[in-house]
Formats: structure tokens, C-alpha cells, sequence
């Protein structure tokens, strides 16, 4: 699979010459001033990764990457055993012309995304590191706090979270999400303020359910069936619309 390390090093010398020869020319560029889509992503880093998963991780965001437009807005966002440990990566606006700006020079283009690839591999490889297991994972309140911090600076239009979205907090056991009613479960996560507004935003879950975690027997179908009604229940009420659910991200 091609990797993002790679690309920087065949590349590196030919931008280093791009910089020089733009010169004077390159000046700090607000390329989120272009306007563009909020991409936030979200990593649930409560468990260990497989080697599989990481792979799959790092496709999917470079497919995810490779499909930026001018000024298209990511960060990335970690779930952790509590929402106040979650790590945020503010890798910035994509540096892109937007058609017709004649003030926009396509050296500088390229060189600043070069930086923001380099940003780019650096914030996931942070993400990626080996974490020790966690007993707890604070997802639903993970996804509306760092919904609503990031919405503050850009409206979400796609939101992508690797995660097996078993939710185990303080106050959502995974017990009784898999116990309860899911309207029930709802209400709960309402009342903690666990539930963002993010209408009209394209969710992608990756990861739902997952069960490679050593010593752990994976969910029964009863229990991911009842996983798929309470995360497709939120996200309707939070989006709009229920996410959907993949093994990677393609374009």
C-alpha cells in the first residue's frame, strides 16, 4: 500500500527547489479564508490496534486526503477512557486554489501542501501510537464535545469515526446500552449532553463492533444489532441521518 512517508521522501528535494524558486513570492497564505467542508475525524484509541487496523486507518485517511478540496478544514480527535483526555490534531485548511483566483500562484500551492501532507502523516502517527488499554471509552460524549469545539470554527459536513462504538462510561455502562430500550439509552445520553448537533453532516462509522481485543469474546449478534439501533437512533437525532457503517474508506 502506498504510504504517506514514502511520498514525502521521492518528493522532498522537488519542493525544497519549488521553495527557492518561489522566493520572495511565498508569503503566509490563510487557506481556510477559501471557505470549504469540516472534516472531523475521530479515533478511539481505548483499545490496542491490530497491524490490520492500523493499515486500514491510515488508507482511509489517505483516501480521505487525497479527496480535499480548497480550504476543506480537517482534525482529528481522539476517544479516550474520558472525554477531558481526548488528544486533538488541528492539522489545518487544505492549500488548494479555488478555481478562478488569479492571486493564487500554483508553486505555493504545492509547496504548502507538501507541508500540510507532512502535518498530516506527523498528526496521524500521534494518533496511532501505542496506547495502553483503557477500562472505560467515552464515546458519545467524545463525539458531541469535539463536534461542538470544532464547529465553532467550521460547520461539519463529514465526520469519520474508527471506532467500535461500544460505548462504557460512567454514565452509559456498555451493561446497560446493550440492556436498555434504546430510547432509554437516548435519554440518558441527552441528559449528560452527549449528543451534538451536527444536522445535515455525513457520519462514516469504521470499526463497528469490533472484537479483536485480546481475551475478549466478540459481541453476539443480539448485542451488535442492538449497537447498530442505538448509534443509528443518535445519529438521526444529532445528523439527520443514520451513518454508515464500513470496513475502510475508498474513493
Amino acid at each position: 500500500m502506498f504510504h504517506f512517508y514514502a511520498k514525502r521522501a521521492i518528493v522532498g528535494a522537488l519542493f525544497s527547489s519549488l521553495l527557492l524558486a518561489c522566493g520572495s513570492e511565498h508569503a503566509e497564505r490563510n487557506w481556510c479564508a477559501v471557505g470549504g467542508r469540516g472534516i472531523l475525524v475521530i479515533v478511539d484509541r481505548t483499545t490496542p490496534f491490530t497491524e490490520l487496523e492500523q493499515r486500514q486507518i491510515r488508507q482511509s485517511l489517505e483516501s480521505i486526503r487525497d479527496g480535499l478540496g480548497a480550504g476543506d478544514r480537517i482534525q482529528i480527535s481522539s476517544i479516550e477512557n474520558i472525554f477531558a483526555n481526548s488528544v486533538t490534531e488541528d492539522v489545518g485548511c487544505y492549500p488548494k486554489c479555488a478555481p478562478g483566483d488569479g492571486n493564487c500562484s500554483g508553486g505555493v500551492e504545492l509547496v504548502d501542501q507538501s507541508n500540510f501532507n507532512a502535518d498530516l502523516d506527523d498528526a496521524i502517527e500521534r494518533v496511532l501510537a501505542v496506547q495502553p488499554e483503557q477500562t472505560s471509552s467515552d464515546v458519545a460524549a467524545t463525539i458531541a464535545g469535539a463536534s461542538n469545539a470544532f464547529a465553532a470554527e467550521r460547520e461539519i459536513t463529514e465526520l469519520y469515526i474508527f471506532s467500535d462504538m461500544i460505548e462504557n462510561s460512567r454514565h452509559m455502562p456498555s451493561e446497560r446500552l446493550f440492556a436498555l430500550p434504546v430510547e432509554e439509552t437516548l435519554t440518558i445520553t441527552r441528559e449528560n449532553r452527549a449528543l451534538p448537533n451536527i444536522n445535515g453532516a455525513r457520519v462514516h462509522v469504521v470499526g463497528l463492533g469490533r472484537g479483536h481485543q485480546t481475551g475478549r469474546d466478540p459481541i453476539t449478534s443480539e448485542q451488535m444489532q442492538r449497537l447498530r439501533e442505538f448509534w443509528d437512533a443518535y445519529f438521526t437525532e444529532a445528523a439527520g441521518r443514520p451513518p454508515t457503517y464500513e470496513s475502510v474508506i475508498t474513493r
